[in-house]
């Protein structure tokens, strides 16, 4: 019997929570795992990454939060190795930094595992970085330090403030120090740091909830308690922190302090992310569709060979497809029953945009048509009105293929036209709730906001937030129909983009966030 191949171990910063600050090799890795070890400290928006057929196991290790101990977290390592698996072992921040990454490296070394060390971004320089902080300035300060306020269990010997005091006007970090923060600022000044240095707390640094607040050293523990600042979160003691009010570059984003939803296909990137990300909002993936075949029955075979059939004996003037997935699924039946892509020479193509009409070409056709806005109803739209004959209405055949059960607007503009319309699902849309729907992190706020680019992906949201209140989120949606159903399932504060591009829905969002009070963007759901 052969032995079972070993599998490898590969220790992964997440950075400090923007999902933009995980490297390109960590990201690459944590898509590709078969089983992730994660902390708490990795933020959601990088926790939803992970593969859907990926085993995912909470390692815990938050403040005083410990689900795993370190010794149960090395022997799972181990063990998922030796069962042959791609291991992720995803950190907060980065592995080697205060991350207890160097233990799990012995472990497994010891072990005879493979693994391998990817750098995180670390916390101790990207967090003050996005409140306007940096570091190291040449004006302020000579060096960094950086310190953990949390020692080893067992271990007594405390914080030397003095040698700390003794470095002068230097810049320190501090790491798992909120619950200490009296005590370091009081040993600080006891040592000799003067009682108004200028210092910092920042929690969530670099998340859409991030709050920083600066204040002299002496004062700096009592306006953290009048905050309720909390962990995560960052002290920083040094003249550098004077700066966060001259450079707050991240707050005079547009979407800072948003955090946005985006529903996409498992199968496809929402082109909406990088251009929201950008823009300075937290992103929220959530791959809640995937497109499959309609179910193969006597009645959905004898609909599609029909359809083959009437297409290849010219009884179509109109061939349209609305998606890539649609030219996809439509073509490999046609194939299927022995249809032959040259003997539609006589047919006029319409693609809703340049992905499908990409689609089309990979089986050798470059469609006739492509309107100038890339959705449905424009294409439905620039066909009606090439239907249009003088005087009366010419009652061209157009074969629509679509999403099963899903409302076209396309078919609503060629039915109004007067144009004679067959439509043929040729996929289906699944919804999938997400394992990680619900918990902690990834519940939705009243703050949020919700992005629709289909019908299809209101009901993939509300299905995927099964029991959470969704009812006070705002959501912008792309069009009548997409508006029609998020009123439907309940999202009261839904709006509608003024025009049917993606360009519309982000300046609906950025207007939204600008308002911030609801109720004065006309739109919105009756109550």
């Amino acid at each position: 019997m052969n032995e079972q191949k070993m599998g490898k171990v590969w220790l992964v910063g997440a950075g400090p929570g923007d999902v933009g600050l995980l490297t390109v090799k960590g990201r690459t890795l944590l898509e590709s795992a078969d089983t992730v070890v994660y902390d708490q400290l990795a933020s959601p928006g990088i926790l939803a990454l992970m593969p859907e057929t990926a085993e995912k196991i909470d390692a815990g290790k938050h403040a005083k939060n410990h689900k795993m101990e370190q010794s149960e977290i090395n022997r799972v390592l181990i063990e998922k190795a030796k069962e042959g698996k791609r291991v992720v072992r995803l950190k907060g921040g980065d592995p080697f930094l205060f991350g207890r990454g160097g233990e799990e490296m012995e472990a497994l070394f010891e072990a005879g595992i493979p693994c391998e060390v990817v750098p995180g971004v670390t916390s101790a320089v990207a967090v003050p970085a996005y409140a306007g902080i940096p570091v190291t300035h040449r004006d302020y300060t000579p060096s960094l330090h950086i310190v953990t306020a949390h020692r080893k269990r067992g271990n007594r010997e405390g914080i030397d403030y003095k040698a700390l005091a003794a470095l002068g006007d230097v810049t320190l970090v501090f790491f798992m120090g909120i619950g200490s923060l009296p005590e370091i600022a009081e040993g600080l000044i006891e040592a000799g740091v003067e009682a108004d240095r200028p210092s910092a707390v920042i929690e969530n640094g670099t998340r859409w909830n991030q709050r920083v607040l600066t204040a002299p050293l002496c004062e700096l523990a009592k306006r953290a308690k009048a905050m309720n600042i909390g962990t995560p979160g960052l002290i920083l003691v040094g003249r550098v922190c004077e700066l966060a009010e001259r450079f707050p570059w991240f707050l005079q984003l547009p979407l800072s302090g948003k955090r946005i939803w985006v529903v996409r296909p498992r199968e496809k990137e929402s082109l909406l992310i990088p251009r929201l990300q950008e823009l300075g909002a937290e992103v929220m993936e959530l791959p809640a569709t995937k497109i499959c075949d309609i179910e193969e029955t006597k009645e959905t075979r004898t609909m599609v060979q029909t359809a083959v059939e009437n297409l290849l004996d010219g009884q179509y003037e109109w061939l349209l497809f609305t998606s890539e997935a649609g030219v996809t699924h439509f073509f490999q039946k046609f194939l299927s029953f022995g249809g032959d892509s040259r003997k539609l020479v006589q047919v006029k193509i319409g693609s809703v945009g340049p992905a499908t009409s990409k689609a089309l070409r990979k089986f050798g056709i470059l469609p006739d048509l492509e309107p100038t806005s890339h959705y449905g109803k424009n294409l439905g739209e620039e066909v009606a009105n090439m239907c249009k004959g003088e005087g009366t209405t010419k009652r061209e055949s157009v074969l629509l293929c679509l999403p099963e059960g899903v409302d076209s607007d396309c078919a609503e503009e060629l039915k109004k036209a007067g144009c004679d319309v067959t439509l043929l699902p040729v996929y289906r849309v699944q919804y999938q709730k997400p394992d990680w729907a619900g918990k902690e992190g990834f519940r939705p706020e009243k703050t949020d906001i919700a992005m629709f680019a289909s019908a299809s992906a209101v009901q993939a949201f509300e299905q995927a937030m099964e029991g959470q209140e969704i009812s006070k989120i705002q959501a912008v949606c792309i069009g009548k129909k997409t508006w029609e159903a998020a009123c439907r399932c309940g999202l009261s504060h839904a709006v509608q983009s003024d025009e049917v591009s993606i360009d519309s829905m982000i300046e609906k969002v950025l207007e939204l966030a600008k308002n911030n009070q609801r109720g004065k963007i006309s739109g919105e759901c009756a109550e």
